[in-house]
């Protein structure tokens, strides 16, 4: 059954404190504590990270390496639902360790705006193409350079894209995720710090000229 839209285009939240501190706000959920997972309130809001600002006064806990990355998204509309930016161990620079974002979709035809908005950053970047599931790499490992001028360490960024199944319009879909990945290395914090630049580009938050 289709879920009626409200007219200020806010949905019903309910937040959780887990037992070391954090918060998560999820859509929709039995407003009951559980073991590890204590019930605080719930709120309406425009999206997850809203709601936890708005009942537990704070975002839920995000990594420093990411968290431009995923406050642009939803800034943008693309609701996201958790992340991770990789843990690499600086002491074995030579291990890949992928960060990803997963999303949920409130709007009809938001994965098709994600997927143009990734595929316009790859065919500017590296001529590369995207599918359904996958943004292509740069075969030849061409340097990247931030705005002001900072070349990124060299390594064959991969960013994918996971699509779930057909699902019937019922106001959402679960089970998008986009990956980012660096063969031959981690992914570092400069590499998230040139999506969201990318993106910016693309949306017209940034000057290309800057």
């Amino acid at each position: 059954m289709k879920r009626k839209k409200k007219p200020d285009g806010l949905r019903l939240f309910q937040v959780f404190r887990f037992d070391n501190g954090s918060h998560e706000a999820l859509l929709e959920d039995e407003p009951v504590s559980s073991e590890g997972m204590e019930f605080i309130g719930e709120t309406r809001a425009r999206n997850f990270l809203d709601a936890c600002l708005r009942v537990a006064g704070e975002l839920p806990k995000i990594d420093d390496a990411i968290k431009p990355l995923v406050l642009l998204l939803n800034e943008l509309g693309f609701w996201t639902e958790s992340c991770c930016s990789g843990h690499p161990d600086p002491s074995k620079p030579e291990e890949e360790d992928d960060g990803y974002v997963s999303f949920y979709f409130e709007k009809a035809g938001q994965q098709a705006q994600l997927r143009q908005l990734l595929r316009a950053i790859w065919q500017s970047e590296w001529g590369g193409e995207l599918d359904s599931e996958e943004c292509d790499s740069d075969d030849h490992e061409k340097p990247r350079y931030l705005r002001d001028g900072t070349q990124l360490p060299l390594g064959r960024l991969v960013l994918t894209l996971e699509l779930p199944p057909p699902l019937a319009t019922y106001g959402g879909e679960w089970g998008v995720a986009m990956g980012l990945g660096c063969v031959g290395r981690a992914v570092l914090p400069i590499d998230y710090t040139w999506l969201v630049e990318q993106i910016e580009l693309q949306t017209g938050r940034a000057s290309r000229s800057r």
